[in-house]
Formats: C-alpha cells, sequence, structure tokens
C-alpha cells in the first residue's frame, strides 16, 4: 500500500485490510512511537466520559499554553478497562519536540508496533461492538493482544450529535 507517514494523527509505516467483522473494517498497521503528554487518571466506569472531557481540556489548554507542536485530536489509553472494576486510563495529545512534561501532565509515549485499526462511529456508550470486531478477528487469525488499547476521537462531542461521534481504535498486536 506503500508508506504512509500520518493516519488519523499518528505515525504510521504501513496500513492493510485485513477483514471485515460485521460493520468493521480492520486494518493492520505498524505504528511508530510517539511522544505524548498526558494525565493519568484511574476512575469508576460510570466516570470515565466526564473525566476523559476534563483531562482533554486540561492537555490542551497546556499545549496551547506552552504553545507546543501537536495532533489535533485527542486520545484516551485504557490501560485497565474490566467492569465494574476502576478504570486506569490516560488522556492526551500526540506531541512533537517536547522533552517533558509539568505537574501532572506528563510525557509518555505510545509504543511502535504492529497494531489493529477500526473506526466506530456513534455513540461512546455502544463502542463494544468494535472492540469485539477486533477480538473476535484476533481470535481467528491467531494474533495476540501486545498491549493496551487507545482511541482516537477525531470530533467533538459538544459539536456533532451522539451517532456522528467518530473514534478510530488501535489495539496493539504482539
Amino acid at each position: 500500500m506503500g508508506l504512509l507517514r500520518l493516519f488519523l494523527g499518528f505515525s504510521c509505516l504501513f496500513a492493510t485490510t485485513v477483514a471485515q467483522a460485521g460493520d468493521y473494517k480492520i486494518d493492520v498497521i505498524k505504528v511508530e512511537t510517539q511522544k505524548t503528554l498526558i494525565l493519568h487518571a484511574v476512575v469508576k466506569p460510570e466516570e470515565v466520559t466526564k473525566q476523559l472531557a476534563k483531562d482533554i481540556s486540561k492537555v490542551a489548554s497546556y499545549i496551547k499554553l506552552k504553545n507546543i507542536p501537536a495532533a489535533n485530536t485527542p486520545f484516551a489509553r485504557y490501560l485497565q478497562f474490566e467492569p465494574p472494576k476502576p478504570v486506569e486510563m490516560e488522556t492526551g495529545y500526540a506531541v512533537a519536540a517536547v522533552n517533558s512534561g509539568e505537574g501532572d501532565i506528563l510525557l509518555h509515549e505510545l509504543p511502535e508496533g504492529r497494531a489493529a485499526v477500526t473506526k466506530h462511529v456513534g455513540p461512546y456508550e455502544k463502542i463494544a461492538p468494535a472492540y469485539e470486531a477486533i477480538h473476535a478477528w484476533m481470535e481467528s487469525s491467531g494474533e495476540k493482544p501486545g498491549g493496551a488499547p487507545w482511541e482516537v476521537y477525531l470530533n467533538d462531542p459538544a459539536k456533532v450529535k451522539p451517532e456522528e461521534l467518530k473514534t478510530v481504535i488501535y489495539y496493539p498486536l504482539k
């Protein structure tokens, strides 16, 4: 497919469509390591949406204040998501040319490697079938999860209807 340099705000080296699982097309991409500025939180499952909005706003304000080059699409990485247990998450933006965070805003990175990717259109509360499609594809293809997945939010829930929300899921593979 050639060399892609930017895939939805995150650098990648290639993308190959490998499956159609229900309503979801699954691509496998090779992502490059990506520096991020994030906030880390552990919250109850019912508090995720509120925490996400708060943390995106705080990191965006910091990036603007410091005039840091960043992707215009926020992301959240879910390190632990097994309701009813607390959800451990990182929320932030991919950034360039940054060597540190400040206070509770941390410099982190998203890992290099292959990832299964799919796009969900609709309310965040109805994203589970997208994850189920990735898991079904992994099971049928012999692939294994290689780390915590992350979601990139392509539009703003304050500006579009819930059924128009666009979210891209990246799921690292071993």
